[in-house]
This record gives structure tokens, sequence and C-alpha cells, in this order.
């Protein structure tokens, strides 16, 4: 298998993924998803957001268009008004010293 097929091959499982996601209305999920995607495989996390975009339901490209906007963003967290439950995933817990 050449590197454009795994490539394919790849990116193809993931379109799957999100739109399963997508459908089971686990938006914060999606979004997680393609922002990792998005810092880790930028060609691939192009390929997966247009691929989306071609076969999603058309009642869903509301909510695609806010995933999609959210994982191109340099903070995710700045969608936690947007997307509920994201922020179980963006909210980090610091480290508090105590002092007596």
């Amino acid at each position: 298998m050449d590197n454009n097929q795994s490539f394919r091959t790849t990116a193809e499982r993931a379109v799957q993924l999100v739109l399963e996601m997508i459908d089971d209305f686990r938006y914060d999920e999606a979004s997680l998803f393609l922002f990792d995607l998005n810092k880790l495989h930028i060609d691939e996390w192009q390929y997966v957001k247009n691929r989306i975009i071609e076969l999603a339901d058309k009642s869903q490209l509301s909510a695609i268009a806010t995933i999609i906007d959210c994982s191109s963003r340099s903070d995710l967290s700045s969608c936690n008004a947007l997307i509920p439950g994201l922020s179980r995933y963006t909210n980090y817990v610091e480290d508090i010293e105590l002092f007596d």
C-alpha cells in the first residue's frame, strides 16, 4: 500500500468516526478530536473537514460549522460556551499550593 492510499484510508476512518459522533450529538468529542487532529496532522484535518462537509446531512451544517471553527482555533476552551460539555475537556486543574 502506498503512502497516498494509507493516508486516504486513515482519513476516511476519521471522517466516519466524526460523522458518528455528530449523529450521536457528541459535539464536544467531535470538536476535541478535530482540534487534536488539526494540531498534529494539518493535512489530514483539512481532508477530514472537507469530507465531513460533503457527506454530512444538511440539517447538521450549522453544528458542523461550529465544530470545524472551534477545531481551527488556537485555544479550544474559547468554544466552551458554544459546545455543551466541551469544558470537561478544556478545564485544566492546576496544582494549588497551600501555605500555612
